[in-house]
């Protein structure tokens, strides 16, 4: 579709919105979609210098000016299904983009190896980076025990050690299309020939790496995950043209607000 209709991999979210529409035009299916309505409200918030969570505070400022504009913005694409709303043959976007139903699509580069082109071809390119702040979510890879007693504890800790021993990450990597954390493993020769085989899946890999500077993570508090939620529900409610962004934000910062000042 790119091809035929002469278009360039988008580097800013105006591109990606002209390209989308070029495509809803001639193709009548949605240019993009978020695999993560979240994350991706987030990359375009965070890229617009909008503030989060202020933890010294503690307060959800997710209704922000900065992160109305940007909200706004992918509500109304949705809202005109040049953006993509909800996958229509599974829960994951990348049924759609196999069945031809879905243009492009952001999501996990782990998620490349459910692509499955018939009929046509495949490209990939970086997130975009686009506002006055280079940012994207990083999730956090660190392991997490629970203490539970003396024998499952030494069963978890000797775990811990098999998954993070640097050959067995490499095999981890590879298994699933990831990157790893660890340096000692990223010094393997078997790390380095996975990063250059030169296939669509490295490519994407090492675009992650070459950005892997802007990655952050987001303050981890009681009411992160309602924050989340939150946030999905107002865009996903911003889409159905029913309230503003601005509206929606609000009431999405207040519900946040009030459950972690209750807490």
């Amino acid at each position: 579709m790119y091809d035929e209709l002469g278009l360039k991999v988008p580097t800013t979210w105006a591109e990606l919105e002209s390209n989308s529409r070029a495509i809803k035009e001639k193709y009548g299916i949605p240019g993009f979609a978020a695999d993560s309505l979240t994350d991706t409200s987030q990359i375009l918030m965070m890229q617009n210098g909008s503030p989060y969570i202020d933890v010294a505070n503690k307060k959800v400022l997710i209704d922000d000016p900065k992160a109305v504009e940007r909200v706004q913005w992918l509500g109304d694409l949705m809202k005109e299904e040049v953006f993509a709303t909800i996958p229509q043959t599974s829960k994951y976007f990348s049924s759609d983009f196999n069945a031809k139903l879905l243009a492009s699509y952001l999501g996990s580069v782990a998620g490349y190896k459910y692509l499955t082109p018939d009929g046509f071809e495949l490209g990939v390119a970086p997130t975009i980076m686009d506002g006055v702040a280079k940012w994207y979510p990083a999730w956090n890879r660190s392991a997490v025990a629970f203490k539970h007693g003396e024998e499952a504890d030494k069963a978890t800790v000797d775990f811990i050690r098999y998954l993070t021993n640097a050959e067995n990450s490499v095999k981890f990597c590879m298994a699933v299309g990831s990157l790893t954390p660890y340096k000692d493993a990223a010094e393997l020769q078997a790390y380095k020939d996975y990063l250059n085989k030169g296939d669509l899946m490295t490519q994407s890999l090492q675009a992650v790496q070459a950005t892997l500077e802007y990655a952050e993570v987001l303050p981890t508090v009681t009411v992160s995950s309602t924050v989340r939620t939150e946030l999905q529900r107002a865009v996903e409610r911003v889409a159905t043209g029913t309230v503003t962004a601005e509206e929606a934000l609000k009431e999405a910062a207040e519900n946040a607000n009030r459950e972690w000042a209750a807490k």
